[in-house]
C-alpha cells in the first residue's frame, strides 16, 4: 500500500462527509478535495462510487487494484 501512496501520492487519510437524503440516496463529500462528490442509492454502492471518485480524483489506474475498504490491495 505504500507504493501506491507514494507512486500516486494518495493521502494518508481521507475525511468523508456523507449525507442521507429525504428519498433515502447517500451523498458522500471528500471534505479537503473540491468537487470530489459521489452519490448512490444504498451504503454498498456508495463505497463502490467512492472508491471510483477517488480513483478518479487521483488519477489512479483502475488495474492498479485499489479498492476503498479493501485490505488486499496489488501492487
Amino acid at each position: 500500500m505504500l507504493n501506491l501512496q507514494r507512486k500516486y501520492n494518495l493521502p494518508d487519510k481521507l475525511k468523508v462527509q456523507v449525507i442521507k437524503s429525504k428519498n433515502g440516496g447517500l451523498t458522500a463529500i471528500l471534505t479537503d478535495y473540491p468537487g470530489c462528490i459521489t452519490y448512490a442509492d444504498s451504503p454498498s454502492e456508495l463505497i463502490e462510487s467512492l472508491n471510483d471518485a477517488i480513483l478518479t480524483y487521483f488519477e489512479v489506474p483502475r488495474n492498479d487494484g485499489i479498492h476503498a475498504g479493501d485490505r488486499s490491495v496489488s501492487d
